[in-house]
Formats: structure tokens, C-alpha cells, sequence
């Protein structure tokens, strides 16, 4: 009955969350009525809350990067939407820090801009939504990485192998240190094949070996690439929750 409730509750607000920013909602209107239907779902007000921040964030960060409003304005507008919520100040700075990111990310490779001006516009983007200069960086180059092996795992021939390979090649571009790179490359890589499998209508068990292989391929070592997928699968299922 809970997992009823979670997914009923997710759909909901992500239906009012995707209406509420085609018709152009402020920030605050958007959360407040994503929170409503995440609650009229039976969602718990804590749960509701969460929720709101974290869906309507996403939505109003996209709308914000395709009405071209710059990197830093966008973070903002997140972080106003996830605030409308009275989810936790931690909760609402990670929510709209993550999506701002993601949302200005993704412009700028469907833009074709250059690795150097989109982890430049991903770390203002999370800085306008509240992390600190340090952790907007961070944020930027697991970022990138992430829609890099996203952009390679929706190619009409792509392989576990060549999404792994993508994860590495944007992490070099994006100058992760050493001690990260291989981590951020498998996280990021075995996360795309999932995202892009279960659009195809695979399941988590059927995808776990090509997770591994992307985890692989992206440079784990052997002893870490089972716990890396174990993370990648659990952090996916507690996402449908």
C-alpha cells in the first residue's frame, strides 16, 4: 500500500508540476500546487513537501534555461520553487542546485557549446541556487559527466562500452582529479544505461549486467564495480519511491 501511495503520489506531482510550468506558474504557485496534489495522492505533509521541492524544481529549472535566462537566474528560480515548499533549507538548496545544473547542462550540449562554457554555466547555475563556489564545481563536473553518458546512451547504437567510454572522455575534459575520476565516470555511466533502459521498458535485473559493464569500462576497479552497480540500482529504485 505505501508503494501504491509513493507512485500515485509521484505521478501527481509530476503532472501538475509539467501543467503548472507549460502555463507559466510562478515559482512559488508550482511548488504549492505540486505539494496539494503530492497530498490529495496521500502522500504525508513531510513527504509531500519533499517531493514538491524536488519535481517542481526540475520543472521550473528547464523552463527557466529554455527561456534563456542566464545560469545563475536559473539556480535561482529553483531554489525560489524548492523554498515555496517549506521542505529542509539542505533538502531545497540540494533539489534546485542539482537541477539548475542539469537544466543549463543539457542546453548546453544540445547547443554544442564548449566543455569549458558548460561547466562554467553548471557551477553558476548551482551557485545561484545556493551551494557554495567548492561545491558548485563538484556539482558541475559530475554533472556534465552525467548528461555526457546520457547524450552516449541515447545513440541509435549505443553499448554499455561506449557509454563508459563517453563517461571517461568527459571527465577528462572536465578535469576531475585523479582520485574521483574513475567513481564520478562509473557513477555517472551506469546511471545513463538505467535511465535509458527503462525507457525501452527494461527492468533493474535485466539492466544490471550492462550497468557493470559500463561501470567497468569507465575504469572502477574489478573489486568496486558490484558495489558501484548495487549503489547505481538501489539509488534508482529509491528514486520510484
Amino acid at each position: 500500500a505505501e508503494e501504491v501511495v509513493a507512485l500515485a503520489s509521484k505521478a501527481a506531482a509530476q503532472a501538475v508540476a509539467r501543467r503548472g510550468s507549460e502555463e507559466g506558474l510562478k515559482p512559488s504557485q508550482e511548488a504549492q500546487a505540486t505539494r496539494k496534489a503530492a497530498k490529495a495522492a496521500g502522500a504525508s505533509q513531510e513527504w509531500a513537501a519533499d517531493l514538491a521541492a524536488l519535481v517542481a524544481s526540475h520543472y521550473m529549472a528547464g523552463v527557466a534555461a529554455d527561456e534563456g535566462l542566464p545560469p545563475k537566474e536559473v539556480g535561482a528560480t529553483a531554489r525560489r520553487t524548492a523554498i515555496a515548499v517549506d521542505a529542509p533549507d539542505l533538502q531545497t538548496r540540494e533539489y534546485a542546485s542539482k537541477e539548475a545544473a542539469l537544466a543549463v547542462a543539457r542546453k548546453g550540449f544540445r547547443r554544442h557549446d564548449t566543455i569549458g562554457r558548460i561547466l562554467k554555466d553548471a557551477a553558476a547555475a548551482a551557485y545561484g541556487a545556493g551551494y557554495t563556489n567548492t561545491a558548485a564545481g563538484a556539482l558541475a563536473r559530475q554533472t556534465i559527466v552525467e548528461v555526457a553518458s546520457e547524450e552516449a546512451s541515447e545513440e541509435e547504437v549505443e553499448t554499455p562500452y561506449e557509454v563508459g567510454k563517453a563517461a571517461v572522455t568527459a571527465t577528462q575534459e572536465v578535469g576531475a582529479a585523479d582520485a574521483e575520476a574513475a567513481s564520478l565516470a562509473g557513477l555517472a555511466a551506469g546511471t545513463a544505461v538505467v535511465r535509458v533502459g527503462k525507457n525501452r521498458g527494461e527492468t533493474l535485473s535485466e539492466l544490471a549486467p550492462d550497468v557493470k559493464a559500463a561501470i567497468r569500462t569507465a575504469g572502477v576497479p574489478e573489486n568496486d564495480v558490484n558495489q558501484l552497480a548495487a549503489r547505481v540500482l538501489a539509488l534508482d529504485a529509491a528514486r520510484q519511491m
